[in-house]
């Protein structure tokens, strides 16, 4: 009994171990991972079609400006934007391929360090797309602020007298049409339209119509002729003369008088 107690205690104490088994990473594998690659994909070529379109609509490409120079600045501005935009889009878009790409990743800790740094890659794409943004703007504010802009006023259906007195007070050259129109005459169409801001000093280019001419024994091709020459245009009754009839003395506004802010005179012809 002795001998048993001594003989045990006298062994010596072997360490028992215990092995831990890793749970399995969970990662994207075969089909699944081409599924993410092509939807990220996919997700960024749509997403860069409907930015284009809404460019395109929301801009106002196909528009017609009146100034030469305000249709090439808007067309610029436009084409800067859709830029910005695309190269954010395709940044995010990059990014968004990336974090699919790492899911195929068995090491978890370089999984995460990816996809950490990622995000932070895609802040700062927001970050310059508005930043960006904002330094156009900022340009625009300063170029404005450089080159005051004054208001077009409406110029329609006045005479040269009252057009020399509008302008009198504003700052802006006149180009008149005919260079010495009729003082009957009337402002029948002008460049820039009215309520348009337009730098100081810019060229307003006023067209004038009128007053009627003589028009009575013309045919229909003599009457237009003499109409377009005082940029004005005819309303004829019938609505479809005869090319021989001839132009009676009953034009409606009389020969010799301004016209009315449509620029139309109606002509009657009759049967020689």
């Amino acid at each position: 009994m002795l001998l048993a107690q001594v003989t045990s205690s006298s062994l010596p104490t072997v360490p028992t171990t215990t092995t831990t088994v890793a749970p399995p990473v969970t990662h994207l594998t075969g089909t699944h991972w081409n599924l993410a690659l092509w939807l990220t994909v996919g997700l960024v070529i749509v997403a860069g079609i409907v930015v284009a379109a809404g460019r395109t609509l929301l801009e106002g490409r196909g528009t017609t400006p009146t100034p030469t120079s305000t249709s090439t600045s808007h067309s610029n501005n436009a084409d800067r934007t859709l830029m910005r935009s695309w190269l954010a889009i395709s940044l995010a878009g990059g990014l968004l391929l990336f974090c699919a790409v790492s899911f195929g990743i068995d090491d978890t800790t370089l999984r995460s360090t990816l996809i950490g740094g990622l995000v932070a890659n895609a802040g700062a794409a927001v970050a310059f797309y508005f930043a960006s943004k904002s330094s156009d703007q900022a340009r625009r504010d300063i170029l404005n602020a450089s080159t005051p802009t004054v208001l077009v006023p409406n110029l329609k259906g006045k005479n040269p007298a009252d057009v020399n007195a509008a302008l009198a007070v504003l700052p802006l050259h006149l180009n008149s049409d005919p260079p010495a129109p009729d003082a009957k005459a009337i402002v029948c169409d002008q460049a820039p339209p009215a309520n348009q801001p337009t730098p100081q000093g810019s060229q307003l280019t006023v067209t004038f119509a009128g007053p009627v001419p003589h028009l009575e024994g013309l045919i229909l091709t003599e009457v237009t002729a003499a109409l377009a020459k005082v940029h004005l245009h005819a309303e004829t009754t019938p609505g479809t003369p005869d090319p021989t009839w001839k132009a009676t003395a009953a034009t409606d506004p009389p020969e010799g008088d301004p016209v009315q802010p449509d620029c139309k005179v109606k002509v009657t012809f009759v049967a020689p």
